[in-house]
């Protein structure tokens, strides 16, 4: 290893923020937030909810031509989407149920986002307006900044807390200031054509060379007087002089140090540099590759490859690197440490997994590709292509914690895309993407579906498990609510209300509509949210089903396990349990009711919220008359001389009844008194319900004209 010699020069600079540069997104990309994945495949959009999960098509309002860029700022997912009006914007606070904004058919747009704030620049006929997205995913529209095209947004800048526009204006750049969603002009810069650098400190490159570094928005000082355009990552910014190449500037650290290298011989010079988090790579003028590690106490140059058609694989912010070299490949994950490893083919692209390293080979423009190979941390590479083609080039890939997902366009289906799934890395499965779009629509919308339609619902849950029946629930929101089945077999669902829900499944083919969920886990409980029952009447029922609603009517009837209330001549059977109160007839109740299809009885019913019930008023109860039963079994008939005695101690002459042993004799059966009912009793010779000598021994107290009435059998 060789050692050059190298000048040193270091200068002390102010601690300055800065921004976040942002890249439009490729034909195919996986864009993360919220705990899921969204998969662009342009024209389509896919999301994947959670890892074990199937992928959903998401339905846009409109269908696209295609895809523009996806992005999740704030919270929030935003879709720009080709259609044949233009670009037009849509968004989302869940990843599946998009809406459209007011941004429809514009010629372009671009989003820029800048520490910890988010802007779209949209350009529609001459005009170019800037909007800021805030925290809720709403836009507002700011003063115009007097964009010449829509790449100007790249030019807004975050100074210390403030945005400023950098706004090129012939041989100056203007410095404006936005302050209440209006702009302020600060200051002009002599800098002609500028260059933004925005990270890892602000400032400008202009057109004659120089590199000047804002220290304020109104403070700017010349870093140097003729460089090239300087490479940057989020750690370190590097230029070289123009003059003389082998002198390059680094700031880092809010430090600024100046190398001169000698490579070999003075007459080599840096042809290229590449960098790598806070990693330099140098290239020289006969091809060979050095690590310049200025880090050390002496800075040095150490020799990477010999080989002049070598090449290094690098990511701008990350510190891992790889050299290929026709004769030996090299891999260094810190400063000055490399070692060799081994492949089966070419590449140029690398990522490192959960469990090692995925290298495949694409070309620039992702239209031809070679092998996806991977190794562990021995970097003894091994060949996994899951497609048949060595050819077909990898467009994405989505590295997760469990599972990992790689897109691919295959040459020989005709650009036909592709998505494969591992865990491992060596082991990878196709996955079938959904050809049906999964609908998130308000619930009243989600009604008109046809069976088997797969549908996402965000609502409260008005009633629970075990109200209708132990497998159902209902949601409910502001346009209608709906049933929600689970099996039992393949779990719970809640008992209680008052939670939030997610569910997804599938519109079933009963006759209630339902949404019928495969597992349990695809409802998901969020925060509290208590639904208030819909007042309504009861000629009502047939335009709520699936709703929570408040009713008030009057009973008509009531069995066991159930009443029939009605308002205005039109009933409905109420489900209450076993052990509810007594009703009379017309009685005025109040009570809460899931109301819905009932298949068993094919009419709309009510089902009965426990704890709801209020009797407004009472009904006088209806009494039918009942009229006494007399009923008088003569075992043995009483003698002339038993009546005489019997009559004689009412002090009634017996002579004037006219009774004798023969009429007696023939009332040996029941006699009813006159207009009572009667009822047949078992009669034995020792027992007597009421004999005629029993008759006549009560009726001894009585007057005796109202005795010889009553007791006038003559």
């Amino acid at each position: 290893m060789k050692t050059p010699r190298i000048l040193v020069v270091v200068l002390l600079l102010a601690v300055l923020s800065f921004g976040l540069a942002t890249t439009k997104a490729e034909a195919h990309s996986f864009i993360q937030g919220q705990n899921q994945t969204l998969f662009e495949a342009s024209p389509n959009l896919f999301r994947l909810r959670q890892e074990q999960k199937p992928w959903q098509l998401i339905n846009l309002p409109q269908a696209p031509d295609g895809l523009e860029s996806v992005k999740f700022i704030k919270n929030s997912w935003f879709v720009l989407s080709r259609q044949s009006v233009g670009l037009t914007l849509f968004t989302s606070n869940d990843g599946i149920r998009f809406v459209s904004t007011n941004i429809i058919g514009v010629e372009s747009a671009q989003f820029r986002q800048i520490g910890d704030q988010t802007f779209l620049g949209v350009k529609k006929a001459s005009l170019i307006q800037l909007l800021r997205i805030n925290d809720d995913g709403s836009l507002s529209q700011l003063a115009d900044p007097n964009f010449s095209t829509i790449t100007d947004v790249d030019r807004l800048v975050i100074f210390n807390d403030q945005v400023i526009f950098l706004r090129q204006s012939n041989l100056q750049t203007e410095i404006l200031q936005l302050a209440n969603d209006q702009w302020r002009s600060l200051a002009k810069i002599n800098c002609a054509n500028s260059i933004i650098i925005d990270r890892p400190i602000i400032g400008l490159y202009c057109q004659d060379g120089r590199l000047l570094l804002g220290q304020s928005p109104t403070s700017w000082s010349q870093l140097s007087s003729s460089v090239n355009l300087p490479h940057v990552t989020k750690d370190i910014m590097v230029s070289q002089n123009n003059s003389n190449l082998n002198q390059i500037d680094i700031w880092k650290d809010n430090k600024l140090s100046s190398f001169e290298l000698f490579i070999n011989q003075p007459t080599l010079n840096i042809a290229s540099l590449g960098l790598a988090a806070d990693r330099i790579m140098v290239r020289d003028s006969t091809g060979q590759m050095w690590e310049f590690l200025y880090n050390q106490t002496l800075p040095q140059l150490t020799s990477v490859s010999t080989s002049v058609d070598s090449q290094f694989i690098l990511h701008a912010d990350d510190p891992q690197i790889f050299v290929v070299d026709p004769t030996a490949n090299y891999f260094s994950s810190s400063s000055g440490s490399w070692r060799t490893f081994t492949t089966v083919g070419d590449f140029n692209h690398f990522a490192q997994t959960p469990h090692g390293w995925l290298i495949w080979q694409t070309d620039e423009n992702k239209q031809t590709g070679g092998l996806t190979q991977f190794a562990d941390n021995s970097l003894a590479f091994q060949k996994v292509n899951p497609w048949s083609s060595t050819s077909s080039p990898v467009q994405a890939l989505s590295l997760g914690q469990n599972s990992s997902f790689l897109s691919v366009i295959t040459n020989s289906g005709a650009g036909n895309v592709n998505l494969y799934k591992t865990t491992n890395y060596i082991d990878w499965s196709r996955i079938t993407l959904p050809t049906k779009p999964t609908y998130s629509l308000s619930i009243s919308d989600l009604r008109t579906l046809p069976a088997s339609s797969l549908v996402e619902v965000e609502a409260p849950i008005s009633v629970g498990s075990g109200v209708v029946s132990s497998d159902t629930a209902y949601v409910q929101d502001q346009t209608g609510g709906i049933q929600i089945y689970l099996s039992s077999t393949k779990g719970a669902l809640p008992k209680y209300s008052g939670k939030r829900a997610r569910v997804t499944g599938e519109i079933s083919t009963s006759q209630v509509k339902r949404i019928v969920l495969d597992q349990a886990d695809d409802l998901q409980l969020g925060a509290e949210n208590i639904v208030s029952p819909k007042s309504a009447t009861t000629e009502e029922a047939s335009k709520l089903l699936g709703i929570l609603a408040s009713l008030k009517g009057e009973v008509i009837s009531s069995s066991t396990g159930s009443l029939t209330l009605q308002t205005k001549n039109v009933g409905l059977k109420v489900n209450l349990d076993a052990n509810k109160p007594e009703f009379n007839k017309g009685d005025t109740v109040s009570l809460t009711a899931l109301v819905d299809w009932n298949s068993s009885s094919g009419a709309v019913e009510g089902w009965y919220v426990d704890g709801t019930l209020k009797i407004l008023t009472r009904a006088e109860p209806t009494i039918e008359p009942i009229l006494p039963t007399l009923t008088v079994a003569l075992v043995t008939p009483p003698t002339a001389k038993q009546v005489k005695k019997i009559a004689e101690l009412a002090g009634v002459s017996a002579s004037n009844q006219s009774i004798s042993d023969a009429k007696l004799a023939d009332q040996n059966k029941s006699t009813q008194v006159a207009d009572a009912k009667s009822k047949n009793l078992p009669t034995t010779s020792s027992t007597v319900v009421l004999s005629f000598v029993s008759l006549l021994a009560g009726l001894v107290s009585s007057t005796g004209n109202r005795f010889q009435r009553l007791i006038n059998l003559g």
